[in-house]
């Protein structure tokens, strides 16, 4: 963690931790719910069960510490913390998704490529704290300067599925306005 705070802007917000290290890493403890997801074999399939014994203190004193970090930096779960000296999940979830999307969080998590452990719970995350594609602006192909043409390209919604293309066919650029990446 020291050398995240030190290479990065964003303020690294741990939400999870570990159950074990290196080959005897079997789970995590998840802060914002309080809750333990462990990982019997390397199927990449977790099960949800109570906090182990020997990290509950451990716990219960970082997601203190997760309340108050988010609560000094969002002024919603500032107003329930004050209320409730803690924060509801809910609650922490919609603040660190606003932080994390204003850049001055980043949300730190748990895992192994080994086993797949820690994936399903790195897919919530996505869901849970970075913008969604209708959250970002529009891209704009910039085309052909020569010729001042410009299309915007939006977001496709299609039975529930989002999509942005990465590029368009037959464009030189691609990107956000003004400015674009050369394919």
């Amino acid at each position: 963690m020291d050398s995240i705070r030190r290479r990065l802007h964003p303020t690294p917000v741990v939400v999870q931790l570990p159950i074990g290290r290196e080959d005897g890493f079997t789970g995590v403890v998840d802060l914002v719910r309080m809750r333990a997801l462990a990982w019997a074999d390397d199927s990449g399939v977790f099960v949800q069960e109570s906090i182990p014994e020997h990290l509950v203190a451990e716990a219960v004193r970082r997601r203190a510490e997760l309340d108050e970090l988010v609560a000094e930096r969002h002024p919603a779960a500032l107003e329930e913390y004050v209320v409730r000296s803690e924060l509801s999940a809910n609650t922490l979830v919609e603040a660190l998704r606003e932080l994390t999307r204003s850049g001055e969080v980043v949300v730190v998590l748990c895992g192994a490529a080994y086993g797949d452990r820690g994936v399903e719970p790195l897919l919530d995350a996505v869901v849970d704290y970075l913008p969604a594609p209708l959250d970002r602006p529009a891209v704009c192909d910039v085309g052909d300067p020569t010729r001042r043409r410009s299309a915007t390209v939006g977001v496709a919604l299609t039975a529930g599925v989002a999509a942005m293309p990465g590029g368009l066919p037959g464009s030189r650029r691609c990107g956000p306005c003004g400015g674009g990446i050369r394919n």
